[in-house]
């Protein structure tokens, strides 16, 4: 049941992700078709989507860790999926950003639960595999989306095609409106999994009561966790964001090319860096090494940041390819461990809450700030084409290598803070982020 509910979850995430994702193939149609900004584009993928999927996690957060969680995964699926079918019903930049809310809002309910439900489907020796799976499917959705958006994109043709009976429709509002179909075979899919017993409630009941007693407990050492994987989301999001774009206007490909180019880049990114991050993170923690599964954000972030601005630095299509795969291998590796490290952190009646104020600050300061970062940039400071290469390398190589620097400075508090568990924690000061003592990092 375990690996059947799991398996379920992985492509409730990718259709997820192709939902999320097509956007990113339509920016320039869109761009064209309402005549909106750079700027006004990126509100579309990241303001529009991450402030409602960020801030709506917060009481579906509250409800995964009291009510049942598939049934929550169902609600969203179904939500997002008719979000992206109206989508492709705009006629003005207003009405896509609403649609984009509505999708945000969906798409909050799937990852506070999942996080919380593989706590409870695999004991805790195994569960940094399997969320290192169910990460790896966002990542391959990423691929898949681009995949398939390339493909409808090439089936569709620049001239839009008629649909019965809608009429002759523009391009990308048909792409939104077939994009939105397997949702709601994956709802009817997740009828089938069964809600598991909550495990280890038993065992922390002497754990704080409420999440903000938790949360003072524990302040210092989430908001570490939260800065650093924030910021490697930050970078990552805001390249994912305009990628496609970047290939057009950089090194001239067609759009349905720069699609699978992107596509090809994550599918190899995904498959390797989950494993990389996976082997890594279960190593380091099983030999006791400081930093357990969060030093993979200090490899992760010097190697990415370097990858990074080499991808987009050079003229050579072919080197650029190579990097582009270093650089998003990186990316997965590192935010592959992030639901691991906070299950490790939280106790069970916390975890759904937890992992919700997680995406709240990944989602305001990744997928809203990182895409509106590079366009402000690429628009104040270089204008429309080839500025967009040096905007995100200004953007993101500062972020990654910050990431970096606080993984490595923190990483022998973060180690302690783990094998010193809730309940366990006479004086907040032994575990704020500057202790009275002297930590030995």
């Amino acid at each position: 049941m375990a690996r059947r509910a799991l398996a379920a979850m992985m492509i409730a995430s990718v259709i997820s992700l192709l939902d999320r994702q097509i956007l990113s193939l339509l920016l320039i149609p869109i761009r064209a078709d309402l005549d909106i900004s750079d700027t006004q584009v990126s509100l579309l993928h990241g303001l529009a989507f991450a402030a409602v999927y960020a801030i709506a996690g917060l009481p579906i957060g509250y409800a995964a860790d009291r009510l049942n969680r598939r049934n929550i995964i169902i609600i969203g699926i179904v939500m997002w999926s008719l979000m992206t079918a109206l989508c492709g019903f705009a006629n003005s930049f207003w009405a896509l950003f609403l649609a984009r809310v509505g999708v945000g809002l969906g798409e909050a309910c799937l990852h506070p639960a999942a996080y919380s439900l593989i706590s409870d489907y695999f004991p805790k020796e195994r569960r940094g595999r399997a969320y290192g799976m169910f990460g790896a499917a966002a990542t391959v959705g990423i691929s898949v989306s681009l995949f398939a958006g390339a493909a409808v994109i090439g089936l569709l043709g620049q001239d839009g095609v008629t649909l019965w009976p809608l009429g002759r429709l523009p391009m990308w509002k048909a792409a939104f409106l077939i994009a939105s179909l397997p949702g709601f075979i994956v709802a009817l899919m997740l009828f089938f999994i069964r809600e598991p017993e909550r495990r280890e409630i038993a065992a922390a009941h002497h754990a704080p009561t409420g999440l903000g007693a938790f949360l003072r407990q524990r302040r210092g050492v989430i908001a570490l966790v939260f800065a650093a994987y924030g910021l490697i989301n930050f970078a990552g999001y805001g390249v994912l964001a305009w990628m496609a774009t970047a290939y057009v206007r950089v090194y001239g490909l067609s759009l349905a090319s720069a699609g699978f180019m992107v596509g090809v880049v994550m599918l190899f990114a995904s498959i390797i860096g989950a494993f990389l991050g996976g082997t890594l993170a279960d190593r380091w923690n099983a030999r006791g090494i400081a930093g357990g599964r969060f030093r993979v954000v200090v490899l992760s972030g010097v190697v990415g940041a370097f990858a990074f601005a080499a991808w987009w630095a050079i003229d050579s299509f072919a080197l650029s390819f190579l990097f582009g795969v270093i650089a998003f291998t990186m990316q997965v590796a590192s935010t592959s461990t992030a639901p691991s490290v906070i299950a490790d952190l939280a106790p069970n009646q916390f975890r759904g809450q937890l992992s919700a104020l997680y995406l709240l600050v990944t989602g305001l300061g990744g997928i809203a700030a990182g895409p509106t970062a590079i366009a402000f940039v690429s628009d104040m400071a270089f204008g429309y084409d080839d500025g967009l290469r040096w905007a995100i390398i200004i953007v993101t190589v500062p972020a990654l290598l910050l990431a970096a620097l606080l993984a490595w400075i923190f990483r022998g508090y973060y180690s302690r803070a783990v094998a010193q568990p809730p309940a366990e924690i006479l004086n907040t000061e032994q575990i704020g982020l500057f202790p009275g003592k002297r930590m030995n990092i």
